[in-house]
């Protein structure tokens, strides 16, 4: 046999490998062994073909013998590639096999009140009902930290009005700028007392928040 219709017979090779995959790929559960034995035997077959293209371009002259070894090459290239493809289809097939085993031993087994499982449910039941309680604890701690800070923002609102209602009664008055210094003085550490009241209770909502999360 001449090397190129060694290269033809191996071409239809591929091609009948490849319908062999497509076989065990779409054959149900029962029957894709024997489609892979198919396969495999196809397989085995294609490496004999390229081990014998590797002799006949060994004799082939030497103009054309580096054309025919990149094809030989190829065919080679492709074997272990069709053989990879098996070998995944295979590993899919048993994988496919253990999860339904895997679910049907699942399905058998029975669980009584006293059994283990039983007990790791309850307990993560009282954990998750540990979590949400001191959740809604934490949600409740952060309301009424809004409500102190609404009813603080109120407050500075006010003070800051009767501030300047006084700033205008002393005005009137003709009081010394001195006391009126004293007074905006006084203003300032009011509104610095705010802030750090504010921060104070931020961080007592935060660090009670991080206790119970």
């Amino acid at each position: 046999m001449s090397i190129d219709q060694q290269f033809q017979q191996t071409s239809r090779l591929i091609r009948e490998i490849e319908a062999a995959l497509q076989r065990v790929e779409q054959s149900p559960q029962d029957a894709a062994p024997a489609a892979e034995r198919e396969a495999q035997c196809l397989i085995d077959r294609f490496c004999s073909e390229c081990d014998r293209l590797d002799i006949l371009v060994g004799k082939q002259p030497a103009v054309r013998r580096q054309q025919a070894k990149l094809r030989a090459d190829q065919f080679r290239y492709d074997c272990q590639h069709l053989q990879a493809s098996l070998r995944q289809l295979q590993h899919r097939r048993v994988a496919r096999e253990n999860e339904e085993r895997e679910r049907e031993a699942l399905l058998r087994t029975s669980f009584t009140p006293n059994d283990s499982t039983s007990v790791l449910i309850d307990r993560s039941l009282a954990h998750n009902d540990s979590l949400n309680t001191a959740n809604k604890r934490v949600d409740d701690m952060l309301a009424q930290g809004r409500s102190v800070l609404d009813n603080l923002g109120d407050q500075r609102a006010m003070l800051k009005r009767a501030h300047r209602g006084m700033l205008g009664v002393l005005n009137t008055l003709g009081l010394s700028g001195t006391l009126m210094r004293l007074i905006e003085r006084r203003g300032s550490q009011d509104k610095a007392l705010f802030f750090v009241g504010c921060f104070v209770t931020l961080l007592i909502m935060f660090l009670v928040w991080r206790h119970y999360s």
